[in-house]
This record gives C-alpha cells, sequence and structure tokens, in this order.
C-alpha cells in the first residue's frame, strides 16, 4: 500500500515538473546515499528531476535502498575447508546463493530546498513500504555538478552525493 502511494507521489510530483519545463530551470538528478531508515542500514540510488527558481529547488525522485535482509534460515557457516552455506532447519549444505541476503525496497521523495552560496537547506519527505519520514536536508555544492548531501529525520538519516546541474 505505501508502495502505491510512494509511486504515486513521485509520478505526480513527476509530471508537475514536466509541465513546469518552459518556466523553470529543470535538470536530471543522480544520487548515491549510505542510509538508515526505520533501523536499517543500506545504500541508496536515486534518480530525480531537479525543478529551480532562482535559489529554490523543488525536487521529486525515486529509486532503491538496499540492504541486507533478514532470511533466517540461511547461513554461511566457516569450516575448515572453508566457508559453506547451509539450512539452519535441517543443517544440509544449501547453494550459496541462498544465504545471500539483499533486498531491495522502492522509495519516493519530494525535496524542497532553498540555496545561499555553496549552501543548500531545505526539507523533504520520503515515503517506502515500511516507513514514511519528514527529514531536514543540507548541501554544500563541491562544484558546478557534485555536492556532498546529508538527510536528517527522526526515522532516516542519509549522506553522500548528488548529481546535478546547479
Amino acid at each position: 500500500m505505501k508502495f502505491r502511494v510512494a509511486a504515486a507521489v513521485a509520478i505526480a510530483a513527476g509530471l508537475v515538473s514536466a509541465g513546469n519545463a518552459a518556466a523553470q530551470s529543470n535538470s536530471l538528478m543522480l544520487e548515491a546515499n549510505v542510509a538508515e531508515a526505520s533501523d536499517v542500514t543500506g545504500a541508496e540510488l536515486g534518480i530525480g528531476w531537479s525543478l529551480k527558481a532562482g535559489n529554490f529547488r523543488l525536487a521529486p525522485a525515486v529509486g532503491a535502498f538496499i540492504f541486507q535482509g533478514d532470511n533466517d534460515r540461511y547461513r554461511m557457516y566457516d569450516q575448515s575447508n572453508g566457508a559453506r552455506c547451509r539450512d539452519t532447519t535441517n543443517g544440509q549444505y544449501a547453494r550459496t546463493e541462498l544465504c545471500d541476503d539483499t533486498a531491495v525496497e522502492a522509495y519516493g521523495r519530494l525535496e524542497a530546498t532553498a540555496q545561499w552560496r555553496s549552501v543548500e537547506l531545505g526539507v523533504g519527505y520520503r515515503v517506502s513500504e515500511e516507513e514514511s519520514a519528514p527529514y531536514g536536508i543540507i548541501a554544500f555544492k563541491a562544484n558546478d555538478r557534485i555536492a556532498i548531501k546529508g538527510n536528517f529525520g527522526s526515522d532516516y538519516i542519509g549522506a553522500g552525493l548528488s548529481l546535478r546541474t546547479w
């Protein structure tokens, strides 16, 4: 249910951005962050559309939160001849790929910021399957296209790089 809401928010915000293309300064935005959402740590890869008017920016985005899942059935065990994957329910050896717990969760977010010199401050709202959370934003312009960015909220925190046209 929340995934549908996230997709709807991202699509609606994207359509609004596209509709205002003639009057605004728009650009593609790519982000890579290390993040903690709902007490789970992982990486975020996102793509968005930055709609800029003067010193203000509105940016809808969608992405994937990649993290270590919680499959307790299969575990890697160290043995004298190397590590092997085992099924914890019966002790039998299993295929190594069954021990890979990588999980991916889609998210959508909308950010509104104001820029002053090389600093950008603002607020955002992130929607995912697990939880929705508001957060604050601070970004430092490293050069014309790259910003070092931090997102800080009660149930969401992230830091990374944002590639965009300022």
